[in-house]
């Protein structure tokens, strides 16, 4: 979108500081909601005795029975929940009050991102 000069006009990406804290809000709403989904739902559904005949039908045969923390412990499952702590810590970083002590700090936790 950077490159499109009517889309810039509107919104300067690189300059909106506001705009830059406004989408991370909205983009950690979405992980967190998107984290629950899965913590909450389709883990915990897939992990119910009654359902291991549909979970062997979409992951094979060898799979199950698959309790709640094989889930968890699966490649998506842990990167998911790392990403979703990483990005929390830069949330936290990135008060001001803290940022403003600690800009080093900050800036360490954009660039582990």
């Amino acid at each position: 979108m950077r490159r499109s000069t009517r889309i810039s006009r509107i919104v300067n990406f690189d300059l909106s500081q506001k705009f830059h804290i406004r989408i991370s809000i909205v983009a950690l709403c979405l992980a967190s909601l998107h984290a629950v989904g899965h913590l909450a739902g389709s883990f915990n559904w897939g992990s119910r005795p009654e359902n291991q005949g549909d979970v062997a039908n979409v992951l094979g045969p060898d799979v199950v029975p698959r309790p709640y923390v094989d889930y968890v412990r699966s490649l998506p499952g842990w990167s998911g929940t790392v990403t979703l702590v990483l990005f929390c810590a830069l949330s936290l970083l990135s008060i001001p009050q803290v940022r403003k002590r600690n800009y080093e700090a900050f800036q360490l936790g954009h660039l582990l991102m």
